[in-house]
């Protein structure tokens, strides 16, 4: 009896340290997001945010949403480059986002920043005068 007793608790010890570890979940990803804003401070809703990984060179591509809101909420740890578009406005390159496991970077996509670049874009256009 007390060998079985001693069997049975072995066993149950066993599957104890086995069911704790298939109920942890190791975190290997992280997340890039973002609100993308007019100069007014408007949501800019339908911009394509790409998300590229420049040691690996694989592309992600999201959305705004209805408030300008994008995530990429599984990257691989790496550097990377942001760019958003949206048609009548200027394209934004965020360089140098450096993501690490499990961080979240959240970027700013501010009015001051699209009203910069469009203003360039606006400029560059326009015929030089002397």
């Amino acid at each position: 009896m007390r060998k079985v007793l001693c069997a049975f608790f072995g066993v149950a010890l066993v599957l104890g340290f086995a069911a704790s570890g298939w109920g942890q979940s190791q975190i290997t990803a992280g997340t890039v997001q973002g609100d993308v804003v007019d100069e007014k401070g408007g949501s800019v809703a339908g911009a394509t945010v790409e998300a590229k990984n420049l040691a690996t060179n694989f592309v992600q591509t999201d959305t705004a949403n209805a408030d300008g809101h994008f995530a990429f909420l599984s990257l691989a740890p790496g550097h990377y480059t942001l760019t958003i578009s949206k048609s009548g406005f200027a394209t934004i390159l965020q360089e140098n986002v450096n993501l690490t496991v499990g961080q979240t970077i959240t970027l700013p996509v501010n009015r001051s920043s699209l009203a910069m670049c469009r203003l360039w874009k606006l400029r560059k256009r326009s015929p030089l005068r002397h």
